[in-house]
């Protein structure tokens, strides 16, 4: 057997009947937790007992279960049945604080831990940290992708992360070269809150003549940039025809609409 070390964390509704939770909005908003908790968990190099690689915790009305799971969908999954009350479900759905909403989604989780605790070695402890570390860092999901110096255009390049419970976005800082000020802003990209959407999007940036130009994971050009513009305080971004290449179906404005409360 090979030894397996821990990489994902998740948290769904997925196939759960006839709950009073909107199970498709409950799935969205809670992304953005597992996305932190399962980067986080990889820094760690921890493992249960060597047999699977993500905990996956799926609430339902009444269903109590963990096993282990295979397949292509789902590679060595510690997959939890973790039952939620209507009780539970019905003040979810009443609640509008937002810090309450994230403290239930770890709640779920942190329940879902102990409940695989009596099938499987579950490192309870480590993954209780990163949730207070998640937490400590006021419940965010932000990160820098790029950072870019171009003297030519005396210019100096952010590209910031902010990954939420309503959406990702991809956002642009331009400064003077010293980074003492800002001299403009604005949202490369927009997506619904799944890495789905948008992990594929963006990995290289490179200066081409008077462009700055981001390509996906295939290389092709996505988002391109006027750096004459950006010099002079001028946001500006061309995107690909299709904006949104890998699910060009899904209009994203709408789903973020749809699971925002």
């Amino acid at each position: 057997m090979i030894f397996k070390k821990l990489r994902y964390i998740n948290l769904d509704a997925y196939n759960a009947q006839d709950m009073f939770i909107d199970t498709y909005k409950f799935d969205f908003n809670a992304r953005f937790i597992c996305n932190y908790l399962s980067k986080e968990v990889r820094k760690l190099n921890i493992a249960g007992d060597g047999t699977y690689k993500m905990i996956s915790v799926r609430i339902n009305n009444n269903l109590s279960d963990c096993r282990l799971t295979y397949g292509s969908d789902n590679p060595d999954v510690l997959s939890v049945l973790l039952p939620v009350s209507e009780q539970e479900q019905r003040w979810y759905n009443n609640t509008t604080d937002i810090i309450e909403r994230y403290e239930f989604y770890l709640g779920l989780l942190e329940k879902g831990y102990i409940l695989a605790s009596d099938f499987k070695t579950i490192p309870v402890n480590s993954l209780l940290q990163l949730h207070d570390k998640f937490r400590e860092n006021n419940y965010k999901n932000e990160w820098v992708w790029k950072k870019k110096l171009i003297r030519d255009y005396g210019i100096y390049i952010i590209f910031k992360c902010y990954f939420t419970t309503f959406d990702f976005r991809l956002e642009m800082e331009v400064y003077d070269t010293k980074q003492n000020v800002l001299l403009t802003k604005g949202i490369v990209l927009q997506t619904g809150p799944d890495e789905l959407f948008f992990d594929k999007e963006f990995r290289k940036i490179d200066v081409f003549d008077s462009k700055l130009i981001i390509t996906d994971f295939l290389n092709k050009k996505n988002f391109e940039f006027d750096l004459h513009q950006l010099s002079e305080g001028v946001f500006n971004v061309k995107k690909r025809v299709d904006e949104i290449v890998y699910f060009p179906a899904i209009n994203h404005i709408e789903l973020i609409e749809r699971i925002t409360w």
